[in-house]
């Protein structure tokens, strides 16, 4: 597409919406020369919470979901003790201020369930905030998947899933084996005319990433599937993974 238009008055590009392989922005940045702007939010924070600095160094830029809008508080915290974990720490990003709504209209359980007394709302995503205060988000809480009781975030495998030069497209989601718990079960989008091999894509995986990162189950698509606004329904994906499985075992 930017080999068919002229992009020369692009200067910068907000993305959002979901986690954003650094090796998307970065090739959005040598393809098209436009600056990436990361914005991170939720509907339910009327919805930016945090955006990259623009001043800071691209390849930094493009590894953070940024810091915090001014009057907004993020803070990571132990979703098991409720304890505010140290700088550095995995853990749940919440979220208080202005931004935040009042609840959910009629639903004062699931109000109560996400926003607490003191106005701390509960995100759902697992995140790492360091010493300067950038954020950088690892996962949906409910999309990691626990291999032989080693906790795995399918955005890191799908960021390196992306740094493949024959890949479009990365999704990576868990699915239940009878030995390890779960599974790891990636979804490829070839780039146009690129053709892969399951068995050489798990040699190039094994390069790079940790054994027990390397994804046993490969399933090639020509779209992933996706909401209205573009976000990529995961639950859809597993669903298509336990019944390829499925189908595998009772051929």
């Amino acid at each position: 597409m930017a080999g068919e238009r002229d992009l020369a008055r692009w200067r910068i590009a907000y993305t959002g919406g979901t986690s954003i392989p650094p090796q998307v922005m970065l090739e959005l940045h040598a393809r098209v020369g436009c600056e990436p702007v990361i914005i991170m939010g939720m509907t339910e924070c009327s919805p930016i919470i945090t955006q990259t600095v623009p001043e800071e160094p691209l390849d930094a830029r493009v590894r953070s979901a940024g810091v915090p809008l001014p009057h907004v508080e993020i803070r990571i915290v132990d979703p098991a003790s409720g304890e505010t974990c140290p700088v550095g720490a995995e853990g749940e990003l919440q979220i208080r201020g202005f931004l935040v709504t009042a609840g959910y209209f009629d639903m004062p359980e699931q109000t109560g369930a996400t926003i607490d007394a003191e106005g701390w709302l509960k995100s759902g995503d697992l995140a790492v905030m360091d010493a300067e205060g950038h954020l950088r988000i690892i996962g949906r809480i409910k999309d990691m998947l626990i291999r032989g009781g080693e906790n795995i975030y399918p955005v890191e495998i799908e960021d390196w899933l992306m740094q493949h030069p024959a890949i479009a497209e990365a999704q990576v989601v868990g699915v239940p084996d009878p030995e390890f718990g779960e599974e790891i079960f990636a979804f490829i989008v070839p780039r146009s005319g690129q053709a892969l091999d399951s068995g050489v894509l798990r040699d190039w995986c094994r390069a790079r990433i940790a054994r027990h990162k390397v994804p046993r189950h490969i399933a090639f698509l020509e779209a992933t599937p996706k909401t209205a606004n573009g976000k990529v329904r995961k639950i859809d994906l597993r669903k298509m993974a336990e019944e390829i499985l499925d189908k595998d075992t009772t051929a």
